[in-house]
């Protein structure tokens, strides 16, 4: 009986050692596993980092591609508009000068008429030479004794005037232009 208690202790023995390694293998399993769970949250959460990281870049780099974008739009809108703008000038100077070229060369009506040609004889200038020997002597000539004032010459002046540019119907141009009034001008100084 001695050795069915000892085998028994042995067989009992053996089964612990069983259950012991069984309970070490579910362990070490277990750790296995818990390692490779472990190992793959962290693989999991570094592809979640690196993605993160480069949806991040790929946002800053599309907002500055954007924003160089913009800049590149704006600068060219502010050169089309600075073009746009010499462009306009050129246009209106060009105009200017075929308008006035136009007024210069076109006949011109009335009052137009009175008007340049007041301008260019108040513009006269009249060269004198000085006279080296002595003035005139009047005596037996006929001449005005003294100068009486004519003070009705305005209003006949305006009266006169008045009459004419009524005859002429306004925006009748049958006076001569500009330029033919300076030639005719021209040639007789």
């Amino acid at each position: 009986m001695a050795n069915n208690e000892g085998s028994m202790s042995l067989e009992e023995e053996i089964l612990q050692l069983r259950q012991a390694l069984e309970t070490q293998k579910r362990n070490a399993r277990s750790e296995n596993e818990k390692a490779l769970k472990a190992q793959k949250e962290q693989a999991r959460i570094e592809k979640e980092q690196a993605l993160e990281q480069a949806r991040i870049e790929n946002e800053q780099a599309f907002e500055q591609a954007r924003i160089e974008n913009e800049q590149a739009l704006e600068q060219a809108r502010i050169e089309n508009e600075q073009a746009l703008e010499a462009r306009e000038e050129e246009i209106h100077i060009v105009k200017q000068r075929a308008d006035k070229a136009e007024s210069i060369n076109r006949p011109m009506e009335f009052y137009e008429c009175l008007a340049f040609c007041h301008k260019i004889f108040m513009n006269k200038r009249i060269s004198t030479f000085p006279s080296t020997d002595s003035g005139t002597q009047p005596a037996g000539r006929l001449r005005p004794t003294y100068l009486k004032q004519w003070l009705e010459f305005p209003a006949m002046k305006l009266e006169m005037l008045t009459k004419v540019g009524d005859a002429i119907p306004r925006g009748t141009r049958a006076f001569l232009s500009q330029s033919d009034i300076t030639g005719v001008i021209l040639n007789l100084a």
